[in-house]
């Protein structure tokens, strides 16, 4: 049997990437639940955060892992931000002032920052709104 064409090989890739893949992406978008709502609780004066974990995992040995989303609404001050362990955050969107154990940074849309467990945290927000991802280690 002879070697395909290239005018043949281009036409395959073509049905490939044109025809089936997104066929095949549709019917798994089709088939995907539709996302819920994220519910927000107070966790301290002036921070809210997600009600249930994004994720959580006791899968990596001796840690509990979990992810929240944090929200500071327009002028709040966070004077004691509850965390249980060791925190990576990154700031999602907007810009905040955090103290770490008094040490104290601006973080911009995008930046990260660790918090060591049992640190004494703080937070002022210097936007409308500001969205910031928590994840946080516990030694078990």
């Amino acid at each position: 049997m002879p070697f395909p064409t290239r005018g043949l090989y281009h036409a395959t890739v073509y049905l490939l990437i044109n025809a089936i893949v997104p066929a095949r992406l549709l019917d798994a978008q089709q088939q995907a639940p539709p996302p819920r709502p994220r519910e927000l609780k107070q966790l301290a004066p002036g921070i809210l955060g997600s009600a249930a974990p994004l994720f959580m995992t006791d899968s990596v040995p001796r840690y509990h892992i979990e992810i929240r989303d944090l929200m500071l609404g327009p002028k709040q001050h966070a004077p004691d931000v509850p965390l249980t362990g060791f925190t990576v955050m990154e700031l999602r969107s907007g810009a905040v002032e955090v103290s770490v154990n008094g040490k104290v940074t601006r973080q911009e849309g995008g930046g990260y920052w660790l918090v060591p467990r049992g640190a004494r945290v703080a937070m002022r927000n210097l936007a409308e709104v500001s969205f910031i991802r928590a994840v946080t280690l516990t030694p078990r």
